[in-house]
């Protein structure tokens, strides 16, 4: 619990390993006659593909994707029975809520935490590591980091309406970097400890923040990036 003058009007899904619902306002009793939105913030392991970057020293909190994934559901709008109807044009040009991100941004800077503010990543469809053909090409790609699961999270909260961040603690250097040790899970598993604290002090500084912001525009505003259409149009002679 935190001293805040009012009951947050937000519910903050922390999409990570523990997969634990933080709600503020549960702390603090519910919102009364307020309006309930939805943030996501996701914490992600990646692999660095970016020279100047070394693991366990700083986190990304990621401004753009690259997609490279090929079996995943993309939209809500996909065709199927249980889907919602028509097709969705959703602009991915800014695909992170920028409003979260400079919280994010502004936490980590008092708090002394290393972050990076421009960080892309490349999403793969796993559960394979990349082969270092594969990690070079990423990097020509302009990406700074690899992972397996931004990709459809950041798709699907825009559709949804939802302001989404991801926040990539970075483990190691993939593969591309010779004479570097490559990716492993118990690599992977041990440098994730190892950035805990700071995630952990990240976030628990940010609920707060962000519970006792006004996020009813911002809201309203991730409307005007999506066009839903029906799925047959029709032209009259």
């Amino acid at each position: 619990p935190t001293n805040i003058s009012k009951p947050p009007s937000v519910k903050i899904h922390i999409n990570g390993p523990s997969k634990k619902l933080v709600t503020p306002a549960q702390s603090m009793g519910k919102p009364q006659n307020a309006k309930l939105f939805n943030i996501i913030m996701g914490f992600i392991s990646s692999y660095i593909i970016y020279f100047i970057y070394s693991p366990r020293q700083f986190l990304f909190i990621i401004f753009s994707f690259l997609c490279r994934t090929t079996k995943r559901h993309l939209t809500f709008y996909d065709g199927t029975n249980s889907c919602l109807p028509g097709v969705c044009h959703v602009s991915m040009a800014e695909p992170f809520c920028a409003k979260t991100r400079e919280v994010l941004l502004d936490v980590a800077k008092k708090l002394g935490i290393k972050c990076h503010s421009k960080g892309t990543v490349i999403t793969v469809e796993g559960p394979r590591f990349s082969s270092r053909a594969e990690s070079l090409m990423f990097r020509s790609c302009g990406a700074d980091v690899i992972n397996m699961t931004t990709v459809p999270e950041v798709i699907l909260a825009k559709e949804a309406g939802i302001c989404y961040a991801s926040i990539a603690m970075a483990t190691d250097y993939d593969c591309w970097k010779e004479h570097e040790e490559t990716v492993s899970v118990d690599r992977v598993l041990k440098t994730l400890k190892e950035n805990a604290n700071k995630a952990t002090s990240l976030l628990l500084t940010a609920i707060p923040q962000i519970g006792s912001m006004e996020w009813s525009e911002t809201h309203q505003n991730l409307k005007k990036y999506s066009l839903t259409l029906p799925r047959v149009i029709t032209f009259e002679p």
